[in-house]
């Protein structure tokens, strides 16, 4: 992360790793892009099943499984890479579930990652 520690800013201002004009996005950016896309979950941004279909990436190309709600209307197509074990380190749930890091430390926060299945 380029010498940062952690960031929960909006934008976190956490390049890293990421090309010139890009940024390592914080929790609060993801939080707010979910409530863009899904007003009514305010109350648990986690659980927002609509602002997942409009952030996944459309039919069976990729994923094993898509429910009737996955438009990627937001046009940011995610797409199932899985995601790493950190005891077995293993690749799990690949074409199922996509897990995004964030520049937020997971500790500090209880965050740090998004999960879209």
């Amino acid at each position: 992360m380029n010498r940062a520690f952690s960031s929960s800013t909006n934008p976190s201002g956490v390049r890293g790793v990421c090309p010139t004009d890009w940024h390592l996005s914080s929790d609060s950016e993801w939080h707010q892009l979910i409530l863009f896309l899904d007003p009514s979950a305010v109350n648990d941004i986690s659980k927002s099943l609509t602002a997942g279909g409009m952030l996944k990436g459309t039919g069976t190309t990729h994923w094993i499984n898509t429910e009737a709600n996955v438009t990627n209307r937001s046009g940011f197509t995610a797409l199932p890479a899985g995601r790493r074990t950190p005891l077995l380190n293993i690749f799990k749930y690949i074409g199922q579930m996509a897990e995004f890091w964030s520049a937020t430390d997971f500790s500090s926060s209880g965050g740090g990652y998004i999960i879209l299945f």
